[in-house]
């Protein structure tokens, strides 16, 4: 991808981007879900935030991944070189 630090910084800076950014009902109820079950297999809390910090750096990236290829999959439908033709 060309230009792909200049298009991280906006990800990397989307909160600031954004007056109305904030996390999605969904994506804090899944947080909340994960945290209640490790907490109903009575992980101790060091291991809580371990596994906590691990799913957040695999979302993260994931996170990362799917805004960058939007990114450049929204580019190239603006300039019309995207999409599915029937």
């Amino acid at each position: 991808m060309k230009n792909i630090k200049e298009i991280e910084k906006i990800y990397f800076n989307f909160e600031k981007l954004a007056d109305d950014y904030r996390d999605l009902p969904e994506t804090l109820a899944a947080h909340h879900k994960t945290m209640e079950f490790l907490t109903a297999h009575k992980m101790p809390e060091k291991i809580k935030l371990e596994v906590d910090d691990l799913l957040s750096g695999i979302a993260q990236e994931g996170e990362r991944q799917g805004f960058l290829y939007g990114f450049q999959y929204a580019i190239r439908l603006l300039i019309g070189e995207g999409g599915t033709e029937a």
